[in-house]
């Protein structure tokens, strides 16, 4: 019989953790949704997409009524521009991220405090000669 209480026991314990949980949970939760409405941001977000959503409809239609019209120099000129755009952002971003490209490896190596404190470091250098530089 006080097995059967111990475990009833042990069930109403583990119940009582998981209520104040969700209960947490809850409030955490009222929380983030009452400061993101305090702050407009559900509605100016839902606001921003219905008005984009309509938008991409509206150039979507236009452009299918351009395509079924047969007019060849007008898609022509529409292509020329999507990718003409298309590749001015790509060099604009591969010119942008050119800097920000990591150490290379013989610079990591140069650099790693182990090699510091041991004494074996070497200045990097693209020559073929690899021997250490002794200060």
């Amino acid at each position: 019989m006080s097995d059967a209480y111990e475990r009833e026991r042990q069930n109403n314990a583990r119940l009582g953790d998981l209520a104040s949980k969700v209960s947490a949970l809850r409030g955490v939760t009222v929380d983030i949704y009452s400061n993101a409405q305090d702050q407009g941001v559900i509605d100016s977000t839902s606001e921003t997409f219905s008005s984009m959503s309509t938008q991409l409809k509206g150039s979507a239609g236009r452009l299918g009524r351009m395509a079924a019209s047969g007019n060849k120099v007008a898609i022509f000129k529409l292509s020329a521009i999507v990718v003409g755009v298309f590749l001015v952002l790509y060099y604009l971003l591969k010119w942008i991220t050119k800097g920000r490209r990591t150490r290379a490896p013989e610079d990591a190596q140069y650099n790693d405090p182990k090699n510091i404190a041991a004494g074996t470091t070497h200045a990097p250098s693209r020559a073929t000669n690899t021997e250490p530089v002794h200060s």
